[in-house]
Parts: C-alpha cells; sequence; structure tokens
C-alpha cells in the first residue's frame, strides 16, 4: 500500500535534514497539495464505483434509533417496516452527516454498561455518529427520532456521475440542465416517458448532490449508475505523534463486520488519532520505529485500519492472509513500534505522477526554480493518464455481439400477418 508517509520519506531523501523533517511544514504541504493536483487531474479509472436506489412512495414513518455509539456504525430500530438498503436517514444533530443504510438485520443483541442484552432490529450505517456518548449507556439507549430523507441522495464524495440505467428494458431516461429541469418541472406533472432527471446540490444536506425526476417515476424501481469519486483529503503523515507513540501488541478475533479477518491492535502509553478509518497501520520492532522500503528500518507488516474501538486504546486491523498464521500464536508479535499514515488512493500509474507532483510543490513553496520539475511532472501526469485503462485495445472497440435488446431496447412479438 502506498501512503503519506512514503512521499514524505521520498520528500527527505532529496531535502536531507535531521529527526524531526517529518514536521516540516513546507514538506508536509507539498504532500497534501502534490496529492490532490494528482486526485483531481482527471476522472480517474480507478476512482470509478457503481451504486443504485429505488424509487418512492416515500416514506413518511419516524423510526426510533437507539444504542447510538461512536465506536460502531450500527444502532437498534424500532422497526424495519418500510426501510430498504439505500435509505438515507435524516436524524439533525446526531450525525456530522445523512448516514445511509448498508444493511437490515432482524434481531441483533445489545449489551450495555450493566449487563443487560436487548434483542431488536438493527441497522447498519455507513457512518458512526459523532454526536453521542462513547459508551453505552443509559444515555446511548435513549430513543432518537429518525426519518428516511425523500429524494434520491448521491454519495458525499461523488465527483462525477454517468447516465441513470433502469433494471425495465426500455425505460428511457433524458438528462437536463438545472434550468431545463425547472421550466419542466413547472409545466409538467404526473408520469410519462421519457424521465427526465437532473443533478443538484441538495438544499439540505449541502455537502450531498440528489438526483430529481420531472415526472414522477413508478415505485420499487431500481435505477443504476456509475460515478467517479474524490478521495479524502491527506491528514495522518506517520510522523504525527500521535501517529507514532507509545507500543502495541495485536492477535487474531476471527470475522468481523465485513465478513473478513480481523486482528485487534491494544495500544500501551498510545494516543490513536480519532479519525483513522482506512489509514495504515505499519509494524516496526521493539526498537525500531518502521519506515517506507527503501530505508535502513523497514516496516515488518503493514494492515489496513478498519477504525478505532470504543474508548480504549484498540484498533480493528484488516488481516492479509500473508500474515494470519502468526496471529493468535505464541510467537504474536508484542510491545513493537508503530506508525499511523493515510493511504494514498491511487493505481500503480498514478504513483510516479504523485511523486513528482509532491516535488514540484516542494519547489514552489520553498521558493526554489520548479521549470525542470513541473516539466518533469507534466511528463509523468501525462504516461498516468495514457496507462490509466485495465481492457486491451481488442475490447474497448465496438461488439459485434450488440443486439436492440442489449442496448435498451424492446419490442413487443406481434402475430404473423396472414
Amino acid at each position: 500500500m502506498n501512503t503519506a508517509q512514503d512521499l514524505i520519506y521520498y520528500l527527505l531523501s532529496s531535502t536531507g535534514g535531521g529527526a524531526q523533517d517529518g514536521e516540516h511544514a513546507a514538506i508536509r504541504q507539498a504532500v497534501v497539495h502534490g496529492v490532490r493536483e494528482v486526485l483531481q487531474a482527471r476522472d480517474w479509472l480507478w476512482h470509478l464505483k457503481q451504486s443504485s436506489f429505488t424509487s418512492g412512495p416515500f416514506n413518511t414513518n419516524t423510526y426510533q434509533l437507539s444504542y447510538l455509539s461512536p465506536d460502531r456504525s450500527f444502532c437498534a430500530v424500532d422497526t424495519l417496516d418500510g426501510l430498504k438498503v439505500g435509505d438515507v436517514l435524516e436524524c439533525p444533530n446526531i450525525f456530522d452527516r445523512p448516514p445511509r443504510i448498508l444493511a437490515l438485520n432482524p434481531s441483533f443483541g445489545f449489551r450495555s454498561d450493566d449487563s443487560l442484552v436487548t434483542t431488536s432490529p438493527s441497522i447498519a450505517l455507513d457512518r458512526p455518529p459523532v454526536y453521542r456518548s462513547t459508551t453505552a449507556t443509559n444515555a446511548t439507549r435513549e430513543l432518537i427520532a429518525a426519518t428516511v430523507y425523500p429524494y434520491y441522495l448521491l454519495p458525499m464524495d461523488v465527483r462525477s456521475i454517468d447516465s441513470l440505467v433502469s433494471d425495465e428494458t426500455g425505460v428511457s431516461l433524458t438528462y437536463v440542465s438545472p434550468q431545463e429541469y425547472q421550466r419542466l418541472e413547472a409545466t409538467q406533472t404526473g408520469t410519462a416517458e421519457p424521465f427526465f432527471y437532473t443533478v443538484m446540490r441538495s438544499p439540505v444536506f449541502p455537502d450531498h448532490y440528489e438526483i430529481r425526476f420531472v415526472y414522477t417515476p413508478p415505485d420499487n424501481e431500481t435505477y443504476l449508475y456509475t460515478y467517479r469519486y474524490t478521495p479524502p483529503p491527506i491528514k495522518h503523515m506517520g510522523y504525527e505523534r500521535r501517529c507514532r507513540q507509545g507500543t502495541i501488541s495485536y492477535f487474531a478475533s476471527g470475522l468481523g463486520e465485513q465478513l473478513h479477518r480481523v486482528a485487534y491492535a491494544y495500544g500501551s502509553g498510545t494516543n490513536f488519532p480519532p479519525q483513522c478509518q482506512n489509514a495504515v497501520l505499519r509494524v516496526g520492532t521493539a526498537d525500531e520505529f518502521p519506515e517506507p522500503v527503501g530505508s535502513l528500518t523497514p516496516f515488518q507488516y503493514e494492515f489496513r485500519l478498519l477504525g478505532k474501538v470504543g474508548t480504549n486504546e484498540v484498533l480493528a486491523l484488516e488481516v492479509p492472509g500473508s500474515i494470519e498464521p502468526i496471529l493468535g500464536s505464541p510467537s504474536s508479535p508484542v510491545n513493537l513500534k508503530y506508525s499511523i499514515a493515510d493511504e494514498i488512493d491511487c493505481s500503480p500509474q498514478m504513483w510516479t505522477a504523485m511523486l513528482s507532483a509532491v516535488e514540484m510543490w516542494y519547489a514552489r513553496i520553498a521558493g526554489k526554480d520548479a521549470k525542470d520539475v513541473v516539466s518533469l511532472f507534466n511528463r509523468d501526469l501525462r504516461l498516468a493518464m495514457e496507462t490509466d485503462r485495465i481492457t486491451s485495445v481488442a475490447t474497448t472497440s465496438p461488439s459485434v455481439t450488440r443486439t436492440p435488446r442489449s442496448m435498451g431496447w424492446h419490442s413487443t412479438v406481434l402475430p404473423d400477418v396472414g
């Protein structure tokens, strides 16, 4: 995995310096802006995702959420009636952004501080609450009212979206600009085809875009789309005090919520960052901090972090198969030095452009001549764009197997003319 620590180390290898160069403001700013420069240069294939939503009827029910806690992304709900995967909940002052339902569970047990076990329906959300108690006390069992947001919100990190596709063959969907949408909405009502839609910023949730239809689409119809997302900005670079303070020990603990192997790293004298999900934990030895490949003390293992567990100094780690045999064994590593850094969400073809970008931004910030490095960055970025593909030339040409039905057209079979 490529991390911000690798970019810091790359700059340090050319600038030289002492023990505190990892805290150098110019180097850190060069990493922040260099990564942003490359990630926003184009709609990278690496950042392509797919999603869907289901049309109405709009849910007007009010649901009671309980057992909300920042250390978990699921909670109890009084009923599952009317809820479906993909719904967005409107729950003010509890979440930093409206949560989206990822899974529905008919029953789940919640244990509180007084050892009471409650079994009730539950929902898995795409984010934990941020404005609740950090422990499962009476306060977290207080019922919180939530409703389903009655519009079709797009994912928060969406950068650009492709055309909608209906799961019903033959349905015609036409994109219009927000200005055209307003004119059509003022004069058109009911249900008809084609279904005109547009993408606009949500007035209720300013961080989100939403899809709006001119005509009312049929109920329970699924619409699919592909989109490019914007990776989050870089925050942790592996040299901050709380990203390498103290030592850790870890061992395996079976399957986690997402059905992959999970290990738990227990800290001693640590102060882990509160928001470290999807960052990378690198493990060194009892005497040496882990550094990137190419250093004199390269890391032994690296793990993707699933998040911080509760208020204790415990981290949940996604365990790769290559390291699983040593976890939970008598030789399981203990009291090791570590570092935590954000992962650079880029493909292997983009990595060289990342190196040139941070070098270019360091020259700009430090007031050095940037002419040569800008030319080098343009060359590396061009190569990254040219290799931003996974299919061969043979598979990108028009296919001879395309048919009218596969392209979305449908004709009813009629009797022969006698």
